[in-house]
């Protein structure tokens, strides 16, 4: 859902300082009870979203996948039998286990090692927020310490990250760089330890803002990169744009309707041993951008340019992936939101010495 209210449009306020800025909260409450749609409350959540038609379709087709998904294991414990679909169900976990351990045995050190990075600014002018990880193995565990992290911000730019999150997070990392062949579950899970320290940038107090998280969320990975590479440095990577920018441009067009545009910036990945970095590349792996057509057929819009910009990405023996510049004609009055990091801050290389890529802003 790309709205649940809040004072601006898009739900992401840069400068709110609580969480009651940043729309409706709803508690973990059961929207189907006995497979029936609670109307009541969905018409609640709805009734304070500027685009109400499309929270609902969006909704709608959550539902549709996860009945599809409810189907297909049904299916299969039909088909094969409760204990039989359990049984391979625990067999996974355990390969997943296995093959974590091992990895985690081959790429984690008991010596401890260090990593940190910053976000820049927090939207107020105050920055940057340093994020600090330990990482050590104890016996077959691996244990990630971010004491020494910076406090909260007063700003929504505090990212709550939960421990079983960053678990997942760890997973797919070291899956991805490690050994693609390892089934991805939650069976390594137990192998992890994770230590946030409560009242810092990734475990602030309530009621500390939090919409502008993903600036928090992406430098994470670089983190995660620069912690595993050093024991590993074949697969080291250098540092990427590492971020989610967020554009918003909304308001009423010339026939009485609201429209709201919602768009996600792309951006290089890093470099690594093997090659170069892709151009123009969301921090969501799955992620693809929207046409161009598709944007000026429903909006208010003309896109002037739309490119990847030549050595925006980093010299080096293999190179930093490119980033995306797009060129935007408002046609009618709005409100125009942005939000973005790493201009002005450095960014480590593959061998760690860092580097610094101009980022330009035009305001029309």
């Amino acid at each position: 859902m790309t709205d649940v209210g809040g004072k601006v449009p898009g739900s992401l306020p840069t400068d709110a300082s609580q969480i009651f800025e940043e729309g409706i909260r709803v508690p973990p409450t059961k929207i189907y009870r006995n497979d029936v749609l609670q109307e009541d409350l969905l018409e609640l959540i709805l009734h304070n979203c500027r685009l109400p038609h499309w929270n609902r379709s969006d909704f709608n087709a959550i539902v549709a996948a996860i009945r599809m998904a409810e189907k297909r294991v049904l299916e299969m414990a039909e088909r094969f039998g409760d204990d039989i679909y359990y049984s391979a169900l625990e067999e996974l976990l355990d390969r997943n286990k296995t093959a974590m351990g091992k990895l985690i045995m081959n790429t984690v050190p008991t010596e401890k090692q260090y990593f940190e990075d910053y976000i820049c600014d927090d939207g107020l002018g105050m920055g940057p927020y340093k994020i600090k990880c330990a990482m050590w193995r104890k016996g077959k565990k691996v244990i990630f310490d971010f004491e020494g992290t910076d406090p909260q911000s007063i700003s929504s730019v505090n990212f709550f990250l939960n421990e079983e999150m960053f678990k997942m997070f760890c997973g797919v990392y070291m899956i991805m760089v490690f050994d693609p062949a390892i089934m991805f579950n939650d069976g390594f899970y137990d192998l992890m330890e994770v230590k946030i320290p409560k009242g810092t940038l990734l475990k602030p107090v309530h009621p500390a803002a939090l919409s502008c998280r993903t600036h928090a969320l992406g430098r994470i990975f670089d983190v995660l990169g620069g912690l595993l590479g050093q024991g590993a440095p074949d697969f080291l990577c250098a540092a990427g744009f590492s971020d989610s920018p967020h554009l918003m441009y909304s308001g009423y067009d010339k026939k009485g309707e609201w429209y709201q545009l919602y768009m996600i910036g792309f951006g290089g990945v890093p470099a690594k041993p093997m090659g170069d970095g892709p151009d123009g590349h969301s921090l969501w792996p799955s992620f693809t951008n929207v046409p161009n057509e598709f944007l000026e057929s429903y909006f208010p819009l003309v896109i002037e340019e739309y490119y990847t910009v030549p050595d925006s990405g980093g010299a080096g023996y293999h190179r930093g992936g490119n980033a995306l510049c797009t060129t935007y004609r408002f046609l009618e009055p709005g409100e125009f939101s942005l939000y973005m990091m790493t201009a002005g801050l450095l960014t480590h290389g593959e061998s760690m010495e860092v580097i610094q890529v101009p980022v330009v802003l035009k305001h029309w």
